[in-house]
């Protein structure tokens, strides 16, 4: 039996056009990398003028990108995208 790893974010900013082609291989779990030191930075700045901030707002663009695999049951999401509000990310989702 194999596990199927796909890396399907780089950083905050990164395109999601390229998860499509990555869930039509049958992954089995879909990598969203989204953290460095500056973009943490940025993230605590945007919590300070907003508490409902510090999470990457580009992620409910990553996760309907995955919907299709992920309610299939076929694919589970693994990202860091929560940043320094793990909360308000989820609630975004």
């Amino acid at each position: 039996m194999s596990t199927r790893i796909a890396g399907g974010q780089g950083f905050y900013g990164d395109t999601p056009r390229a998860i499509e082609g990555l869930l039509a291989e049958d992954v089995d779990y879909l990598c969203l990398e989204a953290l460095a030191e500056l973009t943490l930075a940025i993230l605590q700045k945007e919590r300070q003028k907003d508490e409902t901030r510090g999470y990457t707002r580009d992620l409910p663009l990553y996760l309907g990108a995955a919907l299709p695999a992920v309610a299939a049951g076929h694919t589970k999401v693994i990202t860091n995208a929560g940043g320094i509000n793990p909360t308000g990310a989820a609630r975004a989702a």
